[in-house]
């Protein structure tokens, strides 16, 4: 299973290109599921005023409302098109690691930005490509978000 990724952040402070990708090759995929959450139609308000952690606490009970739904990976697949900008953007990914490899993931984004998933594969390897045919092993290719926000983060301290 292929999953091509382009990470504009990535490309601007790297330099790699307006339309560089990584492709994340997943060999031998045993499982691929993916869930999707339906929102609770009660809504969720945020009186002006309040604390930041306040307005979490009231944010973290609403969706904590949200159903949490199996979708067909077919279907799912078959929303993401290129041609339309239907998009998988991902917020957080994981890893879980033997001492063979990496050996599953959790990528957690929503779909078309609107509506929030969570992709969990189990899989036997996997090898990271650019699309100059660079291969990135799994370090270096966390090596570049690690500098970017490192980069970032000394930005933000700077400016305050």
């Amino acid at each position: 299973m292929d999953l091509s990724c382009e990470i504009q952040h990535l490309n601007v402070f790297h330099n790699l290109g307006e339309h560089f990708q990584f492709t994340l090759h997943f060999d031998g995929v045993q499982s691929a599921r993916v869930l999707r959450y339906a929102i609770w139609p009660g809504g969720c308000s945020v009186p002006d005023g309040l604390s930041v952690e306040d307005q979490r606490k009231i944010v973290t009970e609403y969706q904590s409302k949200w159903r949490e739904e199996s979708e067909s990976w077919n279907e799912f697949e078959s929303r993401i098109t290129r041609e339309n900008e239907q998009v998988f953007d991902i917020s957080d990914a994981a890893l879980a690691v033997s001492s063979d490899g990496p050996v599953a993931s959790k990528i957690c984004g929503h779909l078309n930005h609107a509506t929030y998933h969570e992709v969990y594969l189990r899989f036997e390897g996997l090898r990271i490509l650019g699309s100059d045919g660079k291969r990135f092993e799994l370090e270096e290719f966390q090596s570049l978000g690690e500098k970017y926000w490192e980069a970032f983060s000394n930005r933000s301290k700077s400016t305050n």
